[in-house]
Order: structure tokens, then C-alpha cells, then sequence
């Protein structure tokens, strides 16, 4: 009688490891999409920058308020969003230095 017992708890502790195994594999394929994707927009971002920052320099917007306005609040975003890069990444390598099953 304890045998099966013991059986029944190690088939189901062999089971729950599985599904347990295959949830971070499909967690960590989404997280590696998630990163990919990040590093989309903050290209797409940095290139909207730069361009902005080409446009404010034009003799027709040099000093124009608006664009002025446009510039600070384009570096406030970008620096939001640097501060969210600097968190990915700290989760990264803690995702990085965890042991791989």
C-alpha cells in the first residue's frame, strides 16, 4: 500500500515538473519576443529624436516655440523611456544569470 503511494506522488511530482518545465519555456519565448519588439520601438523612438532634433535645427524652426515645446517634451519621453530600458535590462541579466532548464 505505501508503495503505490509513493508511486501515485512520484508520477504526479514527474507530472507537475513537466507542465512546470514547458510554462517557462513558453514564458521565456515570449519575454525574448517582448525584448525584441522593446528594441524595435526604441529605434523607431531614437530615429523620431533625431529627426526632431534635424527639423528644430532648420533656419524656418530654429526657435519656434512650438517646436521648442515639442523638443522638451520629446526628451522628457526619451528619458522615460531610458529609465524603463535601464529596469528591462536589470531583469535581463537576472534572467541571464538564472539557471536554464
Amino acid at each position: 500500500m505505501d508503495i503505490v503511494i509513493l508511486i501515485l506522488l512520484l508520477v504526479a511530482s514527474i507530472s507537475f515538473n513537466v507542465v512546470l518545465i514547458k510554462q517557462r519555456k513558453i514564458l521565456h519565448e515570449e519575454l525574448l519576443v517582448y525584448l525584441e519588439e522593446r528594441e524595435v520601438l526604441s529605434e523607431a523612438f531614437n530615429g523620431y529624436r533625431s529627426h526632431l532634433e534635424q527639423v528644430y535645427e532648420l533656419p524656418l524652426f530654429y526657435g519656434d516655440a512650438t517646436m521648442k515645446n515639442l523638443m522638451e517634451h520629446t526628451k522628457e519621453v526619451s528619458s522615460l523611456v531610458a529609465e524603463y530600458e535601464e529596469i528591462l535590462e536589470d531583469s535581463e541579466e537576472v534572467e541571464d544569470e538564472a539557471p536554464s532548464s
